[in-house]
């Protein structure tokens, strides 16, 4: 949704009218954010997400002039490049939001598995008008960084480029040039999204897990006790209960989680001979067949969030 600004009423009307029409100016910045608490998680899709939240939370970002006028998108969709091994050259993508990150990074990988391969430069076709540009130069670090926008001065969306993270004593940190139009973003706003940002990486496990994939209905139905009587629990060194961990058998409605728990495996590249990564559609198809064939997938919870799966399959005898 596209909400036009009332501008004769906007707070902003004088300094709009002054960098849009008097001194029309972008200008950009370069920061570097803490990313240690990321470790483990891939860094691209994770901060495509926790960049894309931020916007989302502030229209200065938001914020484009359209042919229907002055406005803010309500929500924005993150469109970034890929990069071509074979040929070295890159594509420019895209993935839409959602605030589920499970969920988001599972589109995220059928993207990148589709088009990663592709020697267009704009090979996944619609992209979004409310999407904004991410790129990252993985080869080196930097401490500034511009990009030569030519044409009107019109462009309001900001644009980011990340760099080669490094070492700062224990911490990790990572380069982040931030590129707005002084029009409608103040040092003020991009400092507030430097704060926001810094803040959600942060807590990036918290709220991975309450944002996290919610298991089917008919899945907790069927949820299976790993003993007689109760699930397993494990207790720290205390003996305070931590964790409770059960089972219940998949659906096809649990594909997206599994899908993106199989396309870690493959991407690291020693733990199957899969080469390619899957969709949810082929996950639901394979969840059905096993279910057909009498041998279930089972999903792993961890106090009732899954965590994991595991399968059975009919003995193939070496001959």
């Amino acid at each position: 949704m596209f909400t036009l600004i009332d501008f004769e009423n906007w707070e902003r009307k004088e300094h709009y009218l002054h960098f849009y029409n008097d001194v029309r100016c972008s200008y950009s910045t370069c920061v570097n954010i803490d990313i240690s608490n990321l470790n483990g998680q891939r860094l691209y899709p994770a901060m495509l997400w926790l960049l894309t939240q931020t916007i989302n939370e502030m229209p200065e970002f938001r914020t484009a002039l359209t042919e229907k006028g002055l406005g803010y998108f309500s929500e924005m969709h993150p469109a970034y490049t890929i990069f071509n091994q074979g040929q070295k050259t890159f594509s420019g993508i895209w993935t839409a939001y959602k605030s589920n990150y499970t969920a988001f990074l599972s589109s995220y990988e059928a993207d990148v598995a589709k088009y990663s391969s592709s020697e267009k430069y704009d090979p996944k076709p619609e992209r979004p008008v409310n999407s904004f540009d991410v790129s990252m130069i993985p080869w080196f670090s930097f401490t500034a960084f511009n990009l030569q926008v030519f044409g009107d001065g019109s462009y309001l969306l900001p644009i980011f480029t990340m760099g080669k993270a490094f070492d700062a004593g224990t911490k990790k940190m990572l380069p982040l040039a931030i590129q707005v139009h002084h029009a409608v973003c103040d040092g003020y706003h991009i400092g507030r999204f430097i704060e926001l940002l810094q803040e959600k990486i942060n807590d990036f496990d918290s709220s991975f897990n309450s944002t996290s994939y919610e298991i089917s209905a008919t899945a907790k139905e069927r949820m299976y006790e790993m003993t007689d009587k109760a699930p397993w629990v494990f207790s720290d060194m205390s003996g305070n209960c931590s964790n409770t961990i059960s089972l219940c058998e998949a659906t096809k409605e649990d594909a997206p989680f599994i899908a993106s728990v199989y396309n870690q495996a493959i991407l690291a590249g020693n733990c199957t001979c899969d080469t390619k990564t899957v969709t949810s559609e082929m996950r639901e198809k394979w969840i059905c067949q096993h279910a057909a064939d009498g041998y279930p997938v089972y999903l792993c919870l961890e106090n009732g969030m899954p965590v994991g799966y595991g399968y059975l399959t009919a003995y193939r005898q070496t001959v």
